[in-house]
């Protein structure tokens, strides 16, 4: 729960996407707390878990290089190997390279667990090079 005087609704927003539960207007009452309290519980009951396994997937993917981002986005949307290493002009070697580091990184042995940790830090929807992903163009990533 968290509260300001006068949010401003980009706030109020913002708080929301990163898993506020609740976001009170400075001054409040002691109902409103309590209120907010209750409605708080119940929803780290429901969605606490995904929350948190939201924010350990991104703490991972932030120990990634800009690189090992890339690739790993690269997986998200289905590409192989020999595709990012076109698209990068890098070897198809170099490219499993920073695969395998991203997956060490990440603390996984397999492609799909990555790919698990990718989607639950909404990866793909970061940084994107534009509205059209029909070509795997490199992005950077804020």
């Amino acid at each position: 729960i968290v509260f300001a005087e006068n949010p401003r609704p980009s706030q109020v927003v913002r708080a929301a996407h990163d898993g506020v539960a609740d976001y009170l207007a400075w001054p409040f009452s002691g109902e409103e707390l309590m209120t907010a309290c209750l409605y708080c519980r119940k929803f780290m009951d429901e969605k606490g878990g995904a929350i948190v396994r939201r924010q350990k997937a991104r703490n991972l993917v932030e120990n990634l290089s800009q690189r090992e981002r890339q690739i790993l986005s690269f997986m998200l949307r289905g590409h192989s190997n020999k595709d990012m290493a076109n698209t990068l002009d890098l070897s198809p070697r170099t490219v499993e390279d920073y695969r395998l580091n991203a997956l060490k990184k990440l603390g996984v042995t397999s492609s799909s667990a990555a790919i698990r940790i990718g989607l639950e830090a909404d990866l793909d929807t970061v940084g994107r090079s534009g509205p059209d992903d029909s070509q795997a163009r490199p992005f950077e990533l804020s």
